[in-house]
């Protein structure tokens, strides 16, 4: 390969490499929002077995009091620190690992992870209210009602 050609793969490269990182950083960047992006995730994966009836791990994700209430070893969700906050530590340990979460099922995606990530460094931003509220798949009213 001639070096006129090397050099205009590099630049190909190099280009292609630049938008990448331009579109993470964007999205990286970009505030996420509890109620279109965390609450479906947490309703979907986790709300099953945390929750008032089972308590599982003694937390409890329906609303953002009972998330951030102070459990015996700290609480589970530190915003602005995710490498504190077990909340994320627990999805990103391997399958195998007895304290990696969600227990059974499907692992959740490494895109589900970097949002919950980004969230908790973002401030963990929770609403109170009916926004805040998390529900088990299929029990959430319907908008307006």
């Amino acid at each position: 390969m001639n070096t006129s050609r090397l050099t205009r793969l590099f630049l190909m490269l190099a280009a292609g490499a630049a938008a990448l990182l331009a579109a993470c950083d964007k999205k990286a960047g970009k505030p996420v929002d509890f109620v279109t992006e965390v609450r479906p995730l947490l309703e979907a994966r986790c709300i099953e077995c945390h929750n008032a009836g089972l308590l599982l791990g003694e937390l409890n994700l329906e609303n953002r009091e009972l998330a951030f209430k102070q459990r015996a070893k700290g609480p589970v969700i530190t915003p602005g620190n995710p490498d504190k906050s077990p909340l994320f530590l627990v999805l990103s340990l391997p399958e195998g690992d007895k304290k990696a979460m969600p227990p059974t099922g499907h692992r959740i995606a490494a895109e589900e992870m970097a949002l919950i990530q980004r969230w908790i460094r973002q401030g963990a931003k929770w609403p109170t209210g009916p926004d805040g509220v998390v529900r088990a798949v299929g029990t959430r009213s319907p908008k307006g009602a």
